[in-house]
This record gives C-alpha cells, sequence and structure tokens, in this order.
C-alpha cells in the first residue's frame, strides 16, 4: 500500500498504465522488463485494475490519473447497478456517514445522492488514494478521515448526528475465509447498534448474499427494510435498512434483479403476514414460472403465490403454474410444449437433434446426471425441466422460454 502511495505522482508509471491499459497481462509482463520489480508490480496491478472496473464501475473507466492500492478486491466492491440501487435508498439526505470506507466505490456512489458524505477508513495509504481519486473524479462533496469507525462512534455517539448511517462489514477472516454471520465481520454492528441508532436515525448495512433472512430478522428486530439484489440473475447483497423514525413495526422485503439496463425485476411484500390464503398446488398448466434469485432469497413464495394468482407444482419445487400468461412475474416464463415421463425415448421423441436447456427443481438427480441419462446435449430453444409433481411423480417439462 504504502509503495503505491509513493507512485500517485509518478508520471512515467501514470503514463505506462495509460499507454498500456488494453494490454493482455502477459503482454505487459514483457513490456515491462526493463523496470524494477516493485514498479513493475505497480503497473501491472494498475492495468488488471482498469481492465476490471470497466465492467464493474463503468462510470471509472476513462477517468485520468486514477489510481488502485495493488492488491484491490473488487469482489466486496459495489457494481455500478447496486450501487445507484444503494444511493436511490438514501435519495434526497443531507449527511451521510460511511463508516467502512475501504476504497470508496460505495462512497462514490453515496455522494451521488447525497449532499454531504463522510467517509471512514483506518488505512492511512488508503485515505490519501481515495482522496486522490475522488479529486480525478470530481467528487466535492465527501469528506475523508482516516479513523477506526468503531472507535470514532464510541467517541461520538453522543454528540454528532447524520441524516443515515452506512456499513459494509469485512467478510473476510482468518485464512481468507468468507464470513456471513453479523457477529463474525467486522465492524461488528450488533455491538455497535446502540450507538448507531443515537447518532443515525437510518442505518443502511450491506451483507454478505449468504446471510439467512430469518436468523438476520432475529438478530436485528428494528429492522424495517431487507433489499436482496441481483444483478443478471446472481444475488450481489443484501441491504438492511433500519428506519428509527418509523412509526409501525412492519417489515418490508424488496427484491430486485437487474437483467439489462431496459429490463429490471421486482417484487416486494411484508415479511411475517399472517392470514394469507395458502397457497394451491396444481399438476403442470400451460405456463410454468421459476422465480429469479432474490425471489427465491427472500422465501416470499406465499407472498409471489397470491400476489400473481398461480399455483404452485409441489410445496418444494418453487415452481409456479398457470393457464394464463402472467405478465410482470419477477423471473423465467416458460411455455409447456409437452409433459414427459422421466426417459430417454419419450423426451427424445419431443426435441430435435438432442439438444436443450437443462433445469431442476425439486429433483433427486442433478442436472449432469440428468443430461446423461436422457444423452442431452446442451443447446437449442428447448428447455427441459426435471421436476417433481404434487403426487411425486417425476416429469420432464419441455418447453419454450417467453
Amino acid at each position: 500500500m504504502e509503495e503505491i502511495h509513493n507512485f500517485i505522482n509518478n508520471s512515467t508509471l501514470k503514463d505506462l498504465v495509460s499507454k498500456y491499459a488494453d494490454l493482455q497481462l502477459n503482454e505487459l509482463v514483457l513490456k515491462l522488463h526493463k523496470f524494477s520489480v516493485s514498479e513493475r508490480e505497480f503497473v501491472i496491478s494498475q492495468v488488471n485494475a482498469l481492465q476490471k472496473i470497466k465492467h464493474k464501475i463503468p462510470q471509472w473507466a476513462g477517468v485520468e490519473g486514477l489510481v488502485f492500492p495493488t492488491k484491490v478486491s473488487f469482489e466486496q466492491c459495489s457494481s455500478s447497478e447496486t450501487g445507484h440501487y444503494k444511493a436511490n435508498i438514501l435519495s434526497g439526505l443531507d449527511s451521510v456517514a460511511d463508516f467502512t470506507g475501504g476504497f470508496g466505490v460505495d462512497t462514490y456512489y453515496l455522494a451521488k445522492n447525497a449532499k454531504k458524505v463522510t467517509y471512514f477508513e483506518r488505512n492511512a495509504s488508503l485515505c490519501e488514494i481515495v482522496k486522490h481519486n475522488f479529486q480525478c473524479l470530481g467528487l466535492a462533496n465527501v469528506s475523508i478521515y482516516n479513523e477506526d469507525s468503531a472507535t470514532w462512534i464510541a467517541n461520538n455517539a453522543e454528540n454528532v448526528n447524520f441524516d443515515m448511517a452506512y456499513l459494509d462489514p469485512a467478510r473476510r477472516g482468518a485464512a481468507n475465509t468468507k464470513l456471513f454471520k453479523l457477529e463474525d465481520c467486522e465492524p461488528n454492528v450488533l455491538e455497535l447498534m446502540p450507538q448507531l441508532t443515537k447518532m443515525a436515525s437510518k442505518i443502511l448495512i450491506k451483507l454478505s448474499p449468504m446471510v439467512d433472512l430469518s436468523m438476520l430478522v432475529k438478530a436485528i428486530p428494528m429492522v424495517s427494510q431487507v433489499h436482496v439484489v441481483s444483478v443478471k440473475n446472481d444475488c450481489k447483497e443484501i441491504l438492511v435498512l433500519i428506519d428509527t423514525t418509523k412509526s409501525d413495526a412492519s417489515l418490508v422485503i424488496k427484491t430486485v434483479d437487474f437483467k439489462s439496463n431496459d429490463n429490471v425485476q421486482f417484487f416486494e411484500f411484508v415479511w411475517g403476514v399472517n392470514g394469507l390464503p395458502a397457497v394451491k398446488y396444481s399438476e403442470p398448466l400451460k405456463y410454468i414460472y421459476e422465480p429469479n434469485t432474490s425471489v427465491m432469497k427472500s422465501q416470499g413464495f406465499v407472498a409471489l403465490a397470491n400476489s400473481f394468482g398461480m399455483s404452485k407444482l409441489a410445496p418444494n419445487s418453487h415452481l409456479f403454474t398457470s393457464d394464463s400468461l402472467i405478465l410482470g412475474f419477477p423471473g423465467r416464463r416458460f411455455e409447456v410444449l409437452k409433459e414427459c415421463n422421466y426417459t430417454l425415448i419419450e423426451v427424445h421423441q419431443n426435441i430435435v437433434g438432442g439438444k436443450a436447456n437443462v433445469s431442476v427443481r425439486n429433483f433427486p438427480e442433478s442436472v449432469d446426471q440428468v443430461k446423461t441419462k436422457l444423452k442431452i446435449k446442451d443447446g437449442g430453444d428447448i428447455y427441459l425441466l426435471a421436476t417433481s409433481s404434487i403426487l411425486k411423480k417425476r416429469l420432464i417439462l419441455v418447453c419454450m422460454q417467453i
């Protein structure tokens, strides 16, 4: 980290980064053989980071002068879609504190929708890099504090106020193991909660997509919203919003999946509502529906069935069915062309060239096992959904995706 700090104003190395920004890394190594080890490592790390942000943070691509820590990990950093989504949650707020500033990606997006953001980071060199990058990005409404956030919160909870506090606890343990329990992350938001609620009326916490929602609700009973955020059906993060100004105790679960720039799927429901009509079950009808990853993670199957008037195939299938096509469903929709028994001969009578896309739900065998048994090759427009009916009968549904 200190080496990067020393290279921030090294024009020769920064020119090399700009010159070789699009070069493959193995080719780049050959170009840098005359430079020292530390100089080579710097240029390679910068080019590697620049190539990643083109897809992860396109708003930063092409900005001159940006500097990246040598070991920056983009795994926990917000993407463009998730960053904008978080910023919209706090739209219109005057003051936001980012207590886990890190490389500043979330801070950048938060600062787009809040009048003022205060960034906290205990690593002094990282603070310098973020300060430098924000100047390059023209971000003037961020104050940077080189402080340990837990210590700062303990010392200032009584006399400082923000409209919102934001935390993205570190989720890496010893030997780089992934953590998803709240009490295992750093900082420990459960321990900080009494102090956080004194200094901010709203608290937004970014958690691992592995977190268990039932355990989360029990651990933080004051939660008012949970946002389950996916990009292209890959769950990226769970956002927990605590709003101490909210008068009722209801918990709203909001799911979102960014399929593309012009295709975003939303679904929301109230957690733990009693008295909803029981889910109906049915044999496969004309249309089959598979919820997206965010809905699956939310476990809102009863609410989903009631909202869209669908039946489920079986209690554990999480596949839904209807006679009429339903618009606005948050997930994939299929038209059933044929219902087959789980036999090679019958399935191949209903597909062309032995090609299909295989998916399994509530089925005792894996995708690979199904493909092997049925001798299916990947490809084509036909989908084979391997599932079980309410009568526990194994089925292969030959479908077209809508």
